[in-house]
C-alpha cells in the first residue's frame, strides 16, 4: 500500500459508531498539528466521507493560499536573512545572496510563490541564464540550488502545498566535478589547469629575481608566496591566512587551521569589502598538517626577508605587515606569467600543479587527498580523473616492445 502524503487523510469503519469516519491531519501557522474529523452519518456510505474530506481540503488549501500570497522577492529575502544567515560562513552567504539578487529576483521575483511552476522556473530562470545571457551552467546550478532550497522550506512552512521543482533535474554540464559546497559542480577551466613541467620551470626561474639597478629590492615581493603554494598545494585563502606560529621548524610542517576571505562590509562604514580571518576551514578535513619540502622551506625563508615581516604576523604579508589581498596575489602571478611568456593562470592552478606532480610521482590517492584537504578520496578522484587516466595510458604504452 502506498504511503499517504501529508494532509491526505485516512478513512476507516468505526464498528462502535457503525459508520465510516475520516480524519485529516494538518498544521496551523504556529506549527501545531490539528485533526479534522468527518463522518458518514445515517447514509453509512464511505463515499460520502471521502467527498466531505475532498471538499474541505479544496476549501482549506484555497483559503490558505489566498491569505498567504507572498511575492518571491519578499519571501526569499526573508528566508535568506532569518534562516540562512545564521548558519552560513560570510563568504557562503555573500555567494548565495549574489545569486538570489542577480539571477533569481530580476527574473521571477515579482511572481507570487503560489504561482510558480516547473515550466516557469525552467524557462525564465535556468534556460534564460544559460541560453539567453550565455552564463555558465555553474551559475544556473547555483540559482537552481537556492530556489529549490527556498521552495522546500516554503512547503515545510505551509506557504505552498508542493514544491514545483520536485521533478526538475539540476543543470549539469559535461566534464564536471562534484564538490562539497553550495556550488556542487565546478569546471576546471583553462586558467586553473595545472602547469606543465616546462611552464613550472619558467615560472620558478623568476620568483626570486631582483632588479638589476637595485639588487637589494625585490622584483616580485610575493614570489615566495607563489613558490610556497606551488609546493604545498594550499588553497589561496589557506595560504594567505598562515601565520609564523603555524610553522613547526623542527618537524618541517605547517598547520592549516584558518582561512582568509574577502566578504562584503555590511557595517555601512569604510570600504565595500573587508578581509576576515576564519577559524573554520572549508571542510573538516581541511584542518590538516602539511609537510614542507626543501623548496617550501626556502620560500618561507625568503618571505622572512620581505618588507613588513613580523615574527608573530602573517607569512604572506605586505609592507605594513598586514595580510595580502587575494586579488593582489592573483595580479602578481599574472604578471609573472606574462614575464616568462606562459599562459595566464590563477593561483588555484598552483594547487592543481602540486597535485598533478604527486600523481606523476606515484603517490597514493588517499595521501594526496589528505594533503589537499579534500573531504573524501572520491572528490580527489573526480577532480584528477583526467590525470589518472593519462598516467594509466602511459603505463600501458611502456609495456609495448619495439
Amino acid at each position: 500500500m502506498a504511503k499517504r502524503t501529508n494532509g491526505e487523510g485516512t478513512v476507516y469503519y468505526d464498528p462502535r459508531r457503525q459508520e465510516y469516519v475520516g480524519c485529516i491531519r494538518y498544521w496551523s501557522d504556529d506549527g501545531e498539528m490539528h485533526r479534522k474529523m468527518f463522518y458518514s452519518g445515517k447514509s453509512r456510505n464511505k463515499g460520502d466521507v471521502t467527498k466531505k474530506m475532498n471538499d474541505w481540503r479544496l476549501r482549506h488549501e484555497s483559503d490558505y493560499a489566498e491569505t498567504h500570497r507572498v511575492k518571491l522577492e519578499d519571501g526569499i529575502k526573508a528566508w535568506l536573512e532569518t534562516c540562512k544567515k545564521p548558519d552560513l560562513k560570510p563568504s557562503s552567504y555573500d555567494r548565495i545572496e549574489s545569486t538570489i539578487n542577480c539571477q533569481i529576483i530580476p527574473r521571477i521575483g515579482w511572481r507570487y510563490i503560489t504561482d510558480l511552476s516547473d515550466s516557469i522556473i525552467q524557462s525564465e530562470v535556468i534556460n534564460a541564464i544559460i541560453e539567453e545571457d550565455k552564463l555558465s551552467v555553474s551559475t544556473a546550478k547555483k540559482a537552481y540550488n537556492a530556489l529549490n532550497e527556498f521552495l522546500k522550506y516554503s512547503v515545510h512552512k505551509k506557504a505552498i502545498t508542493s514544491n514545483p521543482m520536485a521533478m526538475m533535474k539540476a543543470p549539469k554540464p559535461s566534464n564536471t566535478v562534484e564538490l562539497d559546497s553550495f556550488s556542487e559542480y565546478t569546471v576546471i577551466g583553462e586558467k586553473d589547469k595545472a602547469l606543465s613541467k616546462e611552464e613550472t620551470e619558467k615560472l620558478r626561474s623568476i620568483l626570486y629575481t631582483r632588479w638589476k639597478i637595485a639588487p637589494q629590492r625585490r622584483r616580485y615581493v610575493n614570489g615566495g608566496a607563489v613558490d610556497l603554494i606551488l609546493n604545498t598545494g594550499l588553497r589561496m585563502g589557506e595560504a594567505l591566512a598562515l601565520q609564523w606560529s603555524d610553522v613547526n621548524w623542527k618537524k618541517n610542517t605547517i598547520s592549516v587551521t584558518k582561512n582568509l576571505i574577502r566578504v562584503k562590509n555590511r557595517s555601512g562604514k569604510g570600504k565595500k569589502y573587508k578581509l576576515i580571518l576564519q577559524d573554520k576551514p572549508k571542510t573538516e578535513k581541511s584542518r590538516r598538517i602539511v609537510p614542507l619540502n626543501k623548496a617550501a622551506l626556502a620560500a618561507l625563508e625568503d618571505l622572512k626577508t620581505a618588507p613588513g615581516y613580523r615574527p608573530e604576523g602573517f607569512i604572506i604579508h605586505n609592507k605594513d605587515g598586514a595580510a595580502v589581498l587575494p586579488r593582489t596575489l592573483e595580479e602578481t602571478l599574472e604578471n609573472m606569467c606574462a614575464a616568462v611568456g606562459i599562459r595566464k593562470i590563477g593561483v588555484h592552478a598552483l594547487r592543481h600543479t602540486y597535485a598533478t606532480r604527486l600523481f606523476e610521482k606515484g603517490v597514493d590517492i588517499k595521501i594526496i587527498s589528505e594533503l589537499l584537504g579534500h573531504s573524501s578520496t572520491e572528490i580527489t578522484y573526480r577532480i584528477y580523473v583526467h590525470v589518472i587516466d593519462s598516467l594509466k595510458e602511459a603505463a600501458v604504452e611502456a609495456l609495448d616492445l619495439d
